[in-house]
């Protein structure tokens, strides 16, 4: 028996496929429609947990430093507001 060639997905779909996965709520019928082991799926939900994780930890970063503030009407200089500013609320 030959062994298919292994696919190479982009980032993007394996994502898709996660997501697919988790909202059908069956991920062995999703393996299947893709062509996949039921261990690389879970590989790939880590992989995109752990960027989600790392994604909100860097947001987290940001709102807590002065883009929060500009953005919220609270600048340090002059103590302006967002609106003063001609920036829309």
């Amino acid at each position: 028996m030959e062994r298919k060639a292994r696919v190479q997905r982009t980032a993007e779909e394996k994502w898709q496929i996660v997501v697919e996965g988790l909202k059908s709520g069956n991920i062995a019928e999703t393996c299947r429609k893709y062509e996949i082991a039921p261990n690389l799926y879970y590989r790939w939900k880590d992989e995109v947990e752990q960027g989600a994780k790392e994604f909100d930890i860097t947001l987290v970063g940001f709102l807590r430093d002065d883009h929060f503030n500009i953005y919220h009407g609270r600048d340090r200089i002059g103590g302006h507001t967002s609106t003063s500013r001609g920036v829309p609320e």
